[in-house]
């Protein structure tokens, strides 16, 4: 019966070659190729290894040729109150040597009739424990909360909505007097949304808040092009709001024309320019 109920491609890529290597091992006398003499001559093996990965093989495929992990792996096998108090122990003592938790174990346990722990399994323990619960227990909370805790970090919906300013030191030199040289530093004002460069500023002193002011003033004042463009923008709807109102006044005199034109005279003074006459 298979005992291998996962498939084999569940298997960590490194037991599935170690698997694939010992079939091409037994490969020669699974094919009648070589006797499982001649295999144990030339690959140094002993009969015994070679006889069970053949039984393994012809058992179970491919799968038989894995190797099990132990189900005992990784853990510590000690009383869980020499654990207990090792833990204690350690997170106790943020500076105390090993060895010297491991010499009181060994006391602690000469009195509470526990076996002892070797060195290596207090070592282990001290490694298994968690580094955050170690940060907590050594430095506190504060500094458990600067080093762990999630920090909220405000992320833009929309260009413009958040800028960032850095400075960076570039990589070049140049002159900055006579027989003088310097480092440039570059502030640059970049768009958290599109990730672009807003405006910078250049210069030879350490940054301060002046650079990153005159890098903003560089980034929010309107260029000459954007200036030109809406001088002609404002010049042609002025244009055109012109042209609107001219034509309107001329509709609106041609309109007053005709409607003096089809107004009728009024009969009264129509008899009186007659009698008149």
């Amino acid at each position: 019966m298979n005992k291998y109920k996962i498939p084999l491609t569940a298997y960590p890529e490194q037991v599935r070659e170690l698997a694939v290597h010992r079939y091409k091992v037994i490969e020669p006398y699974l094919l009648h190729e070589k006797t499982c003499k001649h295999i144990i001559e030339e690959t140094g093996l002993s009969e015994r290894t070679i006889w069970y990965w053949i039984s393994q093989y012809r058992m179970d495929g491919l799968k038989g040729l894995l190797r099990e992990p132990r189900k005992d792996k990784g853990s510590i096998r000690v009383a869980r109150e020499v654990k207990e108090q090792t833990t204690k122990l350690l997170l106790q003592h943020k500076k105390r040597s090993i060895a010297s938790i491991h010499r009181e174990m060994c006391t602690f346990c000469g009195l509470n009739n526990f076996a002892a722990p070797s060195y290596h399994q207090v070592y282990a323990i001290s490694k298994n424990l968690s580094p955050r619960l170690k940060k907590l227990a050594h430095d506190g909370m504060k500094s458990y909360q600067n080093k762990y805790d999630i920090v909220y970090r405000r992320e833009a919906s929309h260009p413009n909505e958040i800028w960032q300013a850095d400075h960076t030191l570039l990589d070049i030199v140049v002159a900055t007097g006579p027989n003088k040289q310097g480092r440039p530093w570059l502030t640059i004002i970049m768009d958290d949304y599109s990730r672009s460069i807003a405006g910078y500023y250049l210069s030879l002193k350490a940054p301060s808040s002046i650079q990153t002011a005159l890098a903003l003033y560089q980034a929010i004042k309107p260029s000459v092009d954007d200036i030109s463009k809406a001088r002609r923008k404002l010049s042609t709807a002025l244009k055109q709001e012109l042209q609107f109102h001219k034509t309107v006044s001329e509709e609106a005199i041609q309109l007053s024309q005709r409607t003096e034109e089809l107004t009728p005279v009024n009969s009264t003074s129509k008899l009186k320019r007659y009698t008149h006459e």
